[in-house]
């Protein structure tokens, strides 16, 4: 699928990475930073990962938005306590204003209590163009982003106090996409910042630490990452960047501005792909420089880069004066592989291949190889690679020692060289072997009638093998209510018209001869509908209009009728000839508990039923008695599910039955009330007291119990 903020793509590489996360690879072991004469100072280069462990909320309360008390982003911060969760249900949030930050708070998605990666994608928070929109005032105390996209802001989130964000897209912001001002510090982890006109990272903090582990930061219109090394006296600031991917970025994929002096602060960068950034891989600047000059720095600050790979850069490296280079590999960088590491820094251990040229005005070492890599598109080494079990565990320089991997933290004889430790049974096959066409059969699409017709945008392509092959393309129907008519089932963007109205499922098949791949895309041909989602409460019931569904399938028609809840319902039109329903997603909040489901219908005719189905189910039949009324009628069975976002579907082949409400509640005694009005948007509006005598679910309004005493009374008098 496409690139962008909620297509699969983004879900397989977060995906991807925390699977990359657990294999055994080589880690950073114990490095020695270098201090005064006679003196070691062991740094783990793990010290930091409390920052990733779960934040202690005692009392927390967790705020729903949208709901009645919180129907936005900003009404929930007002209300919310220090330590409080916002959870957002799936939708798309435009804001008109800045959402000030002044107290412990996490903002997440209901990925944080699932781990459906899906939610990340359907949670996205429109900056609307807003300067800076999440701003974190100076002592807030920690505040945490689990599993959202933010997009169309200036700058999406800007961090004056200790940060966390973890399973987040941060994609088309006009500036920065996570800036650490200066009192700013902390966690960016499992995430893809992209598309940023000016930086994914940017960092003018004077405090630390910072972790930022596991990303995907790339296209964007400056650099990857921004660190300005400000004059700074405190404790010494350690930054952990590590296992990220920084590709396509304008200017640096991961860029050091030096200032005047030496400021203690330490750098390890490690396990990192750096490719085809258009000036730099890692780059150094002098004198507080943000543009990208090729001349490196005198910086005298301590980066450790261990294990990274250069690839497709115009430079790999330029380098400060204090700088450990190891056990890297600098591929195809069309001027150099690494410039300006200098000073007391030291170039050793590494793979020099298909650069402009290999090494320029730095201190090398002689342990190098010069032949290719030998890794697939994504640089995970292959069988075979020259890189296996060429690294060093142990190091030494100036006397001092710079690494020191211990037995059990790399795989093998000695650690590899590269971003990636060689696995067998990892990604990425033989790069020489054929394989399967590359097929993207396009977003999912939405056409609404009288349009009954959709221009595909698939994308293939492949690898040219076996020799002298094609790639032979055939689209099909795999799924969906009517006929599908393909203007040419065998290119890639065929017309398709429909036959009638529902959700489908096309199929792109692409083979060379040899090897097959396909694809599929979901077109919903709908009557209206904009997809939207019905949040349910935290009490155990709630009712909403049946207009308020996500997507109508004709013949369904929402009519003006008097006698429903609102003044409104939807109807199967009178002179229908197939099915017609709407279908509804809602968002439950609670695992395995059981929902009963109500529907409130109208017929003219004792023969007419509805169906209900949920999940995608077969369909359950609710046989209609015929009156002059709505009758409220319930789903036999209910349904049992976990948590999460859920398809309802209500409608009927039968012409003019009708249905206004729907309610859904985890009180399995509950029966509404027949009296449909009330506002839909309260829990449990238009359903009272039990029909059957059973107990209320909701409380009785104090006038009706009051006029019930008045006639008792009167009866008992009389």
């Amino acid at each position: 699928m496409r690139h962008r903020p909620g297509s699969p793509v983004v879900i397989q590489f977060l995906r991807g990475m925390a699977r990359r996360s657990s294999r055994p690879t080589a880690r950073h072991g114990r490095i020695v930073v270098p201090a005064a004469p006679g003196i070691r100072r062991l740094v783990p280069l793990l010290v930091l990962l409390a920052l990733t462990g779960p934040v202690s909320q005692a009392q927390a309360a967790t705020l729903d938005v949208p709901s009645n008390d919180y129907p936005t982003i900003d009404s929930a911060v007002d209300h919310a306590a220090d330590g409080d969760t916002i959870l957002i249900q799936p939708g798309t949030y435009i804001q008109y204003g800045q959402i000030v930050i002044d107290k412990r708070l996490t903002f997440a998605s209901l990925y944080e209590s699932t781990q459906q990666e899906q939610y990340i994608n359907q949670t996205i928070v429109d900056g609307n163009d807003v300067d800076q929109l999440f701003f974190q005032n100076p002592g807030s105390g920690l505040v945490r982003f689990v599993g959202i996209t933010i997009t169309n802001a200036n700058k999406a989130i800007v961090a004056n106090d200790e940060i966390e964000v973890s399973h987040c897209v941060l994609t088309g912001n006009d500036a920065d996409a996570l800036s650490f001002e200066f009192s700013g510090y902390g966690y960016c982890g499992y995430s893809i910042l992209e598309n940023s006109s000016d930086d994914g990272i940017d960092i003018d903090a004077r405090t630390g630490p910072f972790v930022i582990e596991h990303n995907l930061i790339r296209n964007n219109g400056d650099d990857g990452i921004e660190i300005r090394l400000y004059s700074h006296s405190g404790p010494q600031i350690e930054y952990q960047i590590t296992d990220n991917i920084f590709s396509g970025n304008d200017e640096d994929g991961l860029q050091l501005i030096d200032y005047d002096g030496h400021h203690p602060r330490v750098f390890y960068v490690a396990h990192n792909v750096f490719a085809d950034n258009a000036m730099v891989g890692l780059g150094c600047t002098a004198d507080g420089n943000t543009v990208e000059d090729y001349n490196g720095s005198a910086m005298e600050e301590v980066v450790y880069v261990i294990n990274n790979t250069f690839v497709g850069n115009h430079y790999g490296l330029t380098g400060g004066a204090n700088m450990t280079v190891l056990n890297c590999i600098f591929a195809d960088n069309s001027s150099t592989g690494v410039s300006h590491v200098s000073g007391s820094s030291i170039v050793d251990v590494a793979l020099f291949h298909g650069n402009g040229t290999d090494i320029a005005d730095s201190v090398i070492g002689s342990n190098f190889l010069y032949e290719p890599p030998v890794y697939d598109s994504a640089f995970y080494l292959q069988e075979g690679s020259p890189c296996i079990a060429r690294g060093v565990a142990h190091y030494e320089w100036l006397s001092q020692v710079v690494l020191d991997l211990q037995a059990g933290e790399y795989q093998g004889t000695a650690p590899d060289l590269g971003a990636y430790e060689y696995d067998p049974d990892g990604p990425g096959p033989d790069p020489e072997t054929n394989q399967p066409p590359v097929v993207d059969a396009g977003d999912d699409l939405v056409i609404f009638g009288p349009t009954i017709s959709a221009i595909m945008n698939a994308t293939v392509t492949d690898d040219g093998l076996p020799e002298g092959s094609h790639v032979t393309l055939s689209w099909s129907k795999d799924d969906g209510p009517g006929d599908v008519v393909f203007s040419d089932q065998h290119v890639e963007d065929p017309t398709v018209t429909f036959s009638r109205q529902g959700r489908y499922v096309l199929e792109l098949l692409a083979t060379d001869g040899d090897a097959t791949a396909l694809d599929r895309i979901e077109v919903r041909y709908v009557q209206g509908g904009d997809g939207h989602t019905t949040p349910l409460n935290e009490t155990p019931t709630t009712c909403f209009e049946a207009e308020d569904y996500a997507w109508l399938i004709a013949p369904g028609q929402v009519i003006t009728d008097p006698l429903a809840s609102g003044g409104r319902a939807v109807e199967v039109a009178p002179d229908a000839q197939e099915l017609g329903y709407a279908e509804y997603l809602v968002v439950m909040t609670q695992d395995q508990a059981h929902y009963s489901i109500w529907v409130r219908l109208h017929s003219s005719q004792s023969s007419h039923s509805a169906f209900v189905s949920f999940d995608s189910s077969a369909a359950t039949e609710i046989p209609v008695s015929a009156d002059d009324g709505y009758t409220w009628v319930a789903m036999p069975g209910g349904v049992t599910t976990t948590a999460g976002r859920w398809s309802l579907v209500v409608g009927s082949s039968d012409p003019g039955l009708r249905w206004d409400k729907i309610c859904i509640s985890t009180d399995n005694s509950y029966v509404p009330t027949d009296d449909g009005s009330g506002d839909s948007t309260e829990p449990g509006s238009g359903c009272g007291c039990a029909m059957d005598g059973g107990p209320a679910t909701e409380q009785v309004p104090l006038w009706i119990f009051m006029l019930c005493v008045l006639v008792l009374l009167r009866r008992t008098r009389g």
